[in-house]
Formats: C-alpha cells, structure tokens, sequence
C-alpha cells in the first residue's frame, strides 16, 4: 500500500484494526502482549515511510478500531498501548486518540504515575507533540455519538450545550498543534451549513471522509451561504467547507521600501494569513525569488531553509497574519521587469502547496505578487 502511494502526492491516515463488523471484544487478542508485539512488528514499515503519513488513528483496539467496545480501554492497558505504540514509532507520526477525555486521562495518568511507564521511554512531553483527536461522530449529536461522554450524561439542553462548548474550545487548544479530523454523521441542525462551519473551526478540522456520511455532505452541496458580502455569498457550505478543511494560504500584502539613487538595500515585506481551520503541523519550505522576464534569470530574496532552527518555525496558526521581511540591492540586478515570485512547498514530497491566490504562474511554479521595474 505505501509504495503504491509513492511519489504521488498524496499522504495517507493509518488505522490498523482487528474488528471490521463492531464486535471489538470478540475480534482483539486474548493477550495485550500480542497487540504490543503487533505494533512493534508493524513500526519499520511506518517508519520507512513516516515521509508519507499524515497521521495515525486508534490504538488497534476496540470495535473498528474506534477504541471503545474493547477488553484493553481501562487507563492502565489505553495508557500502555499508546505508549507502546509511541515507542515504536518515530517521534515525527501523529497519533490520535477517538476522545478528548480519552486524551486528558492518558496524560493524567502518565503524570500520575510515571514509573509505570518507564519502560516506554515517552514522556508528557514527547507525546504532546505528537498525540491528537479523530472522531467518526462529528455532529451525529450533542455528544458527537458520545464522543463528549458527559455531554450525554447532562439532564438538561441547556447543560448539554454548555458541556459541548467546553470539549470544542478544549479542541481549539489542543488541535492547533496536532491533527483532527474523522466523518460527519446525522442530517439535523447541528449539522446545519453555518452551525457546522463554527464547530469545524474550534476542532480545527483538516480532513473529513469524503463519503460519510452522505446525507449530511449532500446537504452541504445544497446549501448557500447567504451573508451578504460574503467572499462566497451565493456559493455552498460544501464549497466553502472544502476549501478551507486544513490550511488554506492566502498572499494578502506586500510592500517594498526604496528611493531611487538610495544606498543600501531595498526592504521589503510579504504579509500572509491562514484562512483555513488548522495549521500547518510541520515546517514547509516558503521562498521568494525575483525572475528576470527577458533574461529568466532567478534571483533569491528569501528562503525559509536558511534559517535557523531557532527562527524556523512560522507559526501559520489560523487567522493569524504572518509578515516575512525580505531584502535585496537594487545595484545588483540588470535594468529590465522582474516577476516577484512566491512558492510554499512540502519538503517530505517536494510538492508545492497552493495558495488561495489566483496569480498562479505554471512558468514560475510559484505566485506573482507583482513586477518590479529596474531601470537607471
């Protein structure tokens, strides 16, 4: 499977399990030993191609996989297996856990007790980095299907609300770091154009099954966005959902600084905000170069591999606006126009990732910000 995805440009989401008919406890081994020695088995082949996940989800265990109906969910075995599976696996793959209190516990309990685990060699704070959330009950209810597990037990609407609003902004914490994402379930209004748009941003959704549930899909592919104003005022809730699940760039400004017979360096800076629900997870390559368009000639302006690792980390969070200064001599540049070309790429593919922004240019592989003239 990994090598038929090789050199595409796709990235693979992991779930092995042992239940494909959701009788988890009747299908898992008879001994946590076995489920261990599983994930050791399975760590070289995901770690030869750790370059082409995107993340993990569940612990093997429970029924689909989905880490309930299991004979291993006390804290003690979900807190082993995980670290376990930690262990294994090199530190750059995700995990993901099927519940935000599934999260807290394991935490706790590592905290708690940290000489229980010692032999894993995972500590609180290797597994922050790399431990998320995946739920395949996205708006089936109140509580998700009961991925809010105290939602369910709340007596009153009111009190449900409330208790949902609390595990959401927990997401909005978390998931800025680490990925979230699984399948949306139930035609009803929480699942409602504008209602799910809100939701999918505090979970800071970046990928969904694109097709479960289809009732609920198909709803968004009916329904408008009616704001006025609205950059997409008249198009979809599918539309808009689809471009913005993950990051989604856009190129909003750019300024340069410079008088004519100045010495010295012209200054420039190049804005940039997410729009989309979540952030960029691991470092990309973003670089800005000047094309000569007679000559084709490239001059490099800025590039985000020659940093440090201290100034690597651009943090793109979402509606955060991000300035990147540049610098160039005007003298150093033949008279003629220059394309100003941005680029934004994966290293792990080489791929290059694309901005909201229209001004794609096939010839440059990247986005004309604007031309600038060089004359004397």
């Amino acid at each position: 499977v990994f090598q038929n995805f090789t050199g595409t440009r796709m990235k693979l989401i992991i779930r092995f399990l042992y239940d494909w008919d959701g009788k988890g406890t009747d299908n898992e081994p008879e001994k946590i030993a076995q489920i261990k020695k599983h994930m050791e088995q399975l760590s070289d082949i995901l770690n030869t191609y750790k370059e082409q996940i995107y993340t993990t989800q569940g612990i093997f265990v429970g029924s689909w996989a989905e880490m309930h109906g299991s004979k291993y969910m006390s804290t003690e075995n979900m807190t082993s297996l995980l670290l376990t599976y930690a262990k294994y696996t090199d530190p750059s793959i995700f995990l993901a856990v099927r519940t935000p209190e599934q999260y807290r516990t394991i935490l706790e309990e590592i905290e708690g007790h940290p000489e229980k685990y010692a032999e894993e060699q995972v500590t609180v704070e290797d597994l922050k980095k790399r431990l998320g959330l995946f739920n395949d009950g996205i708006f089936g209810s109140p509580s998700d299907l009961g991925t809010y597990r105290q939602v369910e037990a709340a007596s009153s609407e009111i009190e449900k609300q409330n208790l949902r609003n609390t595990e959401l902004e927990f997401q909005n914490a978390l998931c800025l770091q680490v990925p979230n994402g699984g399948e949306v379930v139930g035609e009803n209004d929480l699942s409602d154009g504008e209602t799910a748009v809100n939701d999918l941003k505090k979970m800071h959704v970046s990928y969904l099954n694109h097709v479960y549930d289809r009732k609920v899909i198909d709803k968004w592919r009916k329904e408008k966005i009616t704001t006025p104003d609205d950059l997409y005022e008249g198009q979809t809730y599918y539309e808009y959902i689809t471009d913005h699940l993950g990051a989604r760039f856009v190129l909003e400004d750019c300024t340069i600084d410079y008088k004519p017979l100045q010495t010295g360096r012209a200054k420039g800076t190049i804005s940039i905000v997410n729009k989309g629900f979540s952030s960029l997870y691991k470092e990309k390559d973003f670089s800005l170069r000047l094309i000569n368009l007679e000559t084709k000639k490239e001059t490099g302006l800025f590039d985000s591999k020659d940093l440090s690792e201290e100034q690597k980390t651009i943090n793109w969070q979402p509606d955060i606006t991000v300035n990147i200064p540049f610098s160039f001599s005007p003298f150093d540049l033949e008279d003629g126009e220059y394309d100003l070309i941005a680029t934004l790429k994966d290293p792990d593919t080489d791929e290059r990732i694309s901005f909201a922004n229209d001004c794609y240019s096939t010839d440059a592989d990247g986005y004309v910000i604007g031309t600038l003239k060089i004359a004397r």
